[in-house]
């Protein structure tokens, strides 16, 4: 079987414009998606950081409140509202439905381990109002558990970050590559219409 080399280079340009708008869109909406999964990311880290800190945060002030105390004999009334967030922000925490992306199940037990030494032994000695060292021993641990907590999720949200990122880039570079073939397409359909043009011209002269 013959090929008309002729009608092959005819051809040739259009097959390249066609395969440089397919790559093009496809990388166009491939970095799309990679943009959105980074935002959604980017917000799904917050909610978890923003929730750790704030147990982290309660966490201080309970450790506070229980360490005045053991010294002046005078307990805050603002440790019940302080100890009931505490639970709170963790059971939310937990309920998020993408935690176990950010989180390892270590790190949500260790989450789980914090609210049961609030409500189980915690909450008994404030109620009691004795035995304060007992609780701030507790207090001291369940503080370095939460520091693990978030030191994980810094961790691991900026790895998902990365990730997403070289995805971007990638179909950056399909995009970029696509408009290269396109313009490449382009330039040769050009050059090959003006040669057909001038050897018509020069047939019928």
């Amino acid at each position: 079987m013959k090929i008309n080399t002729g009608s092959l280079l005819t051809v040739l340009p259009y097959i390249g414009l066609s395969l440089a708008l397919i790559l093009s869109t496809w990388a166009f909406l491939r970095s799309e998606q990679y943009r959105r999964d980074t935002d959604a990311i980017l917000s799904q880290t917050y909610e978890i950081q923003w929730r750790a800190t704030q147990v982290r945060e309660r966490l201080l002030r309970v450790n506070g409140y229980i360490r005045l105390a053991s010294e002046a004999g005078k307990l805050e009334p603002d440790i019940s509202r302080q100890i009931a967030l505490v639970s709170v922000n963790i059971e939310q925490l937990l309920a998020l439905s993408y935690v176990d992306r950010f989180l390892p199940q270590k790190d949500i037990k260790l989450l789980e381990n914090v609210r049961q030494v609030i409500e189980k032994n915690i909450t008994p000695i404030i109620v009691s109002r004795t035995n304060y060292q007992a609780a701030l021993d507790y207090m001291t641990r369940l503080e370095q558990d939460m520091f693990e907590v978030s030191s994980a999720t810094v961790n691991h949200s900026a790895t998902l970050q990365e990730t997403a990122q070289i995805d971007i880039a990638a179909s950056r570079n399909w995009f970029i590559f696509a408009i290269a073939l396109g313009l490449l397409a382009t330039f040769y359909l050009v050059i090959h219409q003006r040669y057909a043009f001038v050897s018509r011209r020069d047939q019928r002269m």
